[in-house]
């Protein structure tokens, strides 16, 4: 087995491992430091592809980890071989072309040899365990309108295998309580009954005034209906059989409380290290554990997640009468074991319920296994008390460790696992974090160490786990969007007197849960038996919740673990090369300190192209799975979700598209950050692939809207911030700005070569010339026109033959008004006229809209439009289709047709195929490899044959002629079949003297069977080998070899 961390960028970013037996002396290790291969030929100088042992997969430049070439069938060739001893040496050489891959030669990630009975891995024993409790909780955005989730109900929770609902911080039984009795023992004695009788009694006034929630008052109507509702939601969970937990926020009190009673208050805020403060406490849990009873008289709540931090009250919180602080004051140390012992005390010991105390927030004592033990070790244990931890050691993002803090120490524990990770889209896209989380991430083989935990298999599936449960929380995290469902749109028309009544739920129709669904769902049933494996749950969801056959739930499954590896690249990284902060995306915007400070951290340290590798490898995970949600089967068109009215296969192709989206978007904005630094590194403002990286980010965003209006009806997420938050009302961007306060910056600029027209025509006028002198300074200009003669008045453009246009630059005449110089008549002159295009002449369509009327942009020269959809045209031209309302003075020019110049623009280079370089010998890092040859090689240069032969039926081999010219830079190579051949491409691969491979580029054969191929010359070439290989990595030719 072999570590790779890296693949030849040059290589098209794929490759496979392939090794050889070799006759070769026995060496000692010579990784990176071999620079001939001729000292280990191979056995028979048997170089073919059928001698070689290859690796199972493809090995991604993006992608670091281990690779196995499976040497079986050697072990056993040598020991068929072997007959006059009981020991057997076997020798190989790894094959690659030179430099293609490099092979970790540190610690632990040294080559190995792994030795196995054969038994797959996941049917060899292993301790598991049946039975593991598990709570959920749906926590609300605060201060909105809840998430609409079938976990809102017992029934559900019950029917899913959930032991527990854990209530919101805004359904906490805290914001119930009357305190009567705390009244009551202060000497306030006056009951409801002695108010209502006399409740304009002077006496009874005063009296009643001085209760924390005095009788008829706003007040106690408001704690008094939210008693009742909170009891109604936890009786109704109890029913179904529930158990009932609730988040507290410690420590919040009624504010009259507080305010009335300065000695329990240190600087304003409430401090429970004081004795008296705890004695106020008592009465709150007192209050409880015995009033908060169903109908008869049974106890409901049976234990409570503590949470300490910021918190959440007043008005704009929904909790108008309540206030609180973080409750970790002085040493913090010191803090949260005197709170840890109070509960304990108070509620593990005193009445017999649970305290699940968060570590989440609590410095080192959440992640660092030294730290927790050290003061965990200082609290006795007790039957009813845990330690909830994230799994993750920090906050819930990829690259973020295992938590080491699991499984240690003598108390028991929870793990939390966030199933809709504010950080990756809310479950608006594609994300599956369950495998990662039972099994270990992808980047733990590079972040962590074979002797760390790495997944909740580690610390579960061994004897006397500390682990007893797992805690979901299938919705909730940050703030505002991206929104997945809800059930209407607020109400945000100013003029509409019912304004402030509207419903104001999240605004999306038709939405579904299921992407954090599924997460939640493999997690539960998980825990319920940890020898299933993960793949058999989401494919026993697929088949449950969204009715797929065995092939449909496959294909399913595959999408789920493309999308693990298409978030890890497209938001983190899966390299050392460079570093993430993996705060630059949260919610429904960006944090631009940190997506600035990851551009130029990537590029001071030459990983900049490594960075944008794997986002383009995001990008294409993307498409593959758009490809796998649209194969899926069409039956899936009538199957109804379980929360929306929306079709499996239509909301699996909707949001898989949404990823693509937004992942592009990102990519974009990366190419284009990367690029402007390139340029101003040589003094320059942009640079090419700038240009097209902010052209294809508008391209995008237009498309995004486009998809998004079309199915908005349909639960289609609402979109990222491009510009503001996606809906007012809500408590959008608290951490993030939209994604144009960083694109805004730069320039919309021509992203390829300028071409010219070959004919200028114009109807209503006869300087049409000058409309393509590239001198504004002369203008065409066609005169007044009534609204009779529209659209007889034109300029039109003619080229050779179609063009790709994806930029018009609309130049404007500066002129001079009073004392200002500006550009404002000659965008005044454009209102009401458009650009078409056409592909005869005859037919046209509406590519741009002017502007409807001056917008304040008379500072500017030119008007830069890149199409957000780019198209071929053989004719454009620009015409006046409407009056020009905003201009009276007509006859002084208002409606005339004037033009002062006009550019057109194509990109200068195509989008490279996504088509892997055919490599039939991957070789180690530093060692070079001989060249593939169809005849045999000299004795000092081994080479292997160059065309592997897939298995199943061959290819019929055709003809094709090759010819080569050249000029001083570069050779061309011009290929024809002699008879077509589907989705093939041309392959030019040269090698220097040694026959290692130093140069590739490939081609697509078009429809003609022809392909012309340039490549640069190089100062140690020697032969060029050309090869026609179809998608597949199927020879169709033989290969041609030309000297050079």
């Amino acid at each position: 087995m072999l570590y790779i961390t890296s693949v030849n960028e040059n290589l098209s970013g794929w490759m496979k491992l392939a090794c050889y037996r070799t006759t070769g002396a026995p060496q000692n290790a010579v990784l990176g430091k071999d620079s001939s291969a001729v000292g280990y030929p191979a056995v028979n100088n048997d170089y073919s592809y059928s001698a070689a042992y290859w690796s199972d997969e493809i090995h991604p430049s993006s992608a670091n980890s281990w690779k196995e070439i499976n040497i079986t069938k050697a072990v056993e060739d040598a020991c068929s071989e072997q007959t006059d001893s009981d020991k057997i040496t076997l020798k190989f050489r790894l094959q690659v072309p030179q430099a293609g891959v490099n092979i970790s030669t540190q610690s632990p990630y040294l080559p190995k040899i792994v030795i196995s009975d054969g038994t797959p891995e996941e049917d060899k024993n292993e301790y598991t365990r049946t039975g593991l409790f598990t709570h959920n909780m749906l926590s609300d955005n605060p201060g909105e309108v809840g998430y609409t989730s079938r976990y809102e109900h017992g029934d559900f929770m019950t029917e899913r295998g959930y032991d527990g609902m854990t209530f919101s911080l805004f359904e906490a039984a805290q914001y119930g309580l009357l305190w009567d009795q705390y009244d009551k023992d202060r000497g306030i004695a006056l009951t409801e009954e002695d108010y209502l009788k006399n409740p304009n009694d002077s006496s009874v006034s005063q009296m009643n005034a001085k209760k924390v929630f005095p009788y008829g008052s706003k007040e106690r109507k408001w704690v008094e209906e939210k008693r009742a509702e909170i009891i109604k939601m936890y009786s109704d969970a109890k029913k179904n059989g529930q158990k009932i937990y609730f988040m507290q926020d410690v420590i919040v009190l009624p504010t009259s409380l507080k305010n009335s009673r300065s000695d329990i208050q240190s600087s304003g805020k409430i401090d429970i290290r004081k004795a008296e403060t705890q004695k106020v406490m008592d009465y709150m849990y007192d209050e409880m554990f015995t009033d908060f009873c169903d109908e008869n008289g049974t106890p409901l709540i049976d234990g409570i997640y503590v949470r300490y931090g910021e918190t959440y009250t007043g008005s704009s919180w929904g909790i108008p009468y309540h206030t609180g602080n973080n409750p970790i004051m002085g040493d913090s140390t010191q803090t949260h074991l005197l709170l840890m012992n109070y509960l304990r005390n108070k509620i593990c010991v005193g009445y017999d319920k649970e305290i699940i105390y968060r570590t989440w927030g609590f410095g080192a004592f959440q992640y660092d296994p030294n730290t927790y033990l050290t003061i965990s070790n200082q609290l006795e244990p007790h039957k009813n008390f845990y330690f909830a931890i994230k799994h993750t050691a920090g906050d819930f993002h990829r690259t973020f460790t295992f938590n080491q803090t699991l499984n240690i120490g003598q108390h028991q524990q929870i793990v939390e696992v966030q199933a809709a990770r504010e950080y990756e889209g809310k479950g608006a896209y594609p994300n599956y974090i369950a495998g990662g989380v039972i099994n270990g991430f992808e980047e733990y083989s590079f972040l962590m160490s074979d002797d760390e935990t790495q997944s909740l298999r580690d610390v579960i599936n061994v004897e006397n786990s500390m682990v007893k449960g797992i805690w979901t929380w299938s919705r909730g995290g940050g703030w505002a969007g991206p929104y997945i469902n809800g059930l209407g749109y607020p109400n945000n028309n100013p003029s509409d007197p019912n304004k402030d009544k509207s419903d104001k739920s999240i605004p999306v129709i038709n939405g579904s849960e299921m992407w954090c669904d599924l997460n939640s769902y493999v997690i539960n049933k998980w825990a319920k038996d940890t020898s299933v494996s993960d793949e058999d749950l989401v494919k026993e969801y697929a088949r449950a919740e969204l009715k797929m056959n065995e092939t449909d739930a496959q294909s399913f499954y595959d999408l789920c673990k493309k999308s693990s590896m298409a978030v890890l690249l497209g938001l983190a990284r899966n390299t050392d090369k460079y570093g993430v902060d993996v705060w630059w995306t949260r919610d429904d915007g960006i944090q631009i300190t940190e997506f600035n400070k990851n551009i130029n951290n990537a590029y001071k340290n030459s990983a900049a192209d490594v960075m944008l590798a794997e986002k383009a490898e995001s990008v294409k995970l993307w498409k593959e799975m758009i490809d796998i949600a649209y194969n899926l089967d069409d039956r899936l068109y009538d199957v109804k979700l379980a929360d929306s009215d929306t079709s499996v296969k239509e909301y699996i192709i909707m949001t898989t598209e949404y990823g693509y989206y937004l992942f592009d978007i990102f990519n974009q904005m990366h190419i284009a950050s990367v690029e402007r630094l390139k340029a101003q590194a040589i003094g320059e403002s942009s640079t090419p692939a700038m240009n097209r990286a902010v052209l294809k980010y508008d391209q995008l965003w237009a498309e995004w809207q486009k998809e998004y209006d079309e199915n908005k009806l349909k639960g289609y997420p609402t979109l990222y911030a491009k510009t503001k938050s996606s809906f007012a009302g809500y408590n959008s961007l608290v951490y993030s700005k939209p994604f144009d306060d960083i694109m805004a910056s730069f320039p919309r600029l021509p992203a390829g070569k300028k071409f010219e027209a070959d004919n200028v025509t114009a109807q209503g006028a006869d300087n049409p010339q000058y409309a393509a002198d590239g001198d504004i300074n002369t203008a065409f200009t066609a005169g007044y026109q009534s609204e009779s003669e529209y659209p007889k008045k034109y300029i039109r453009f003619e080229f050779d033959q179609s063009e790709s246009i994806d930029t018009i630059v609309v130049k404007k005449q500066k002129i001079t008004l009073s004392s200002n110089t500006s550009y404002w008549a000659d965008h005044a002159y454009a209102v009401g006229c458009v650009l078409e295009g056409s592909f005869d002449g005859e037919n046209w369509e509406t590519i741009y809209t002017m502007n409807t009327k001056p917008d304040g942009t008379d500072s500017q020269s030119e008007v830069v439009i890149n199409l957000a959809r780019p198209n071929n045209y053989k004719f454009i031209q620009y015409i006046r289709k409407e009056k020009n309302s905003y201009i009276d003075w007509a006859d002084a020019g208002g409606n005339k047709l004037i033009l002062a110049d006009i550019e057109f623009y194509t990109n200068e280079e195509d989008e490279p195929e996504e088509t892997p370089i055919p490599t039939d010998t991957p070789a180690p890092t530093d060692t070079p490899a001989p060249a593939p040859t169809d005849t045999p090689a000299p004795t000092d240069t081994p080479a292997p044959d160059e065309t592997p032969v897939p298995s199943g039926t061959p290819i019929s081999v055709i003809g094709a002629t090759v010819t080569k010219t050249e000029t001083d830079q570069e050779y061309i190579f011009d290929v024809e079949l002699e008879q077509p051949h589907d989705n093939c491409n041309v392959y030019v691969a040269i090698y220097d003297e040694n026959h290692c491979l130093i140069a590739v580029r490939i081609a697509s054969l078009d429809t003609t069977k022809k392909a012309s191929v340039p490549i640069d010359k190089l100062e140690n070439e020697h032969i060029a080998k050309i090869f026609i290989w179809t998608d597949k990595l199927e020879p169709i030719i033989d290969s041609v070899t030309i000297e050079l």
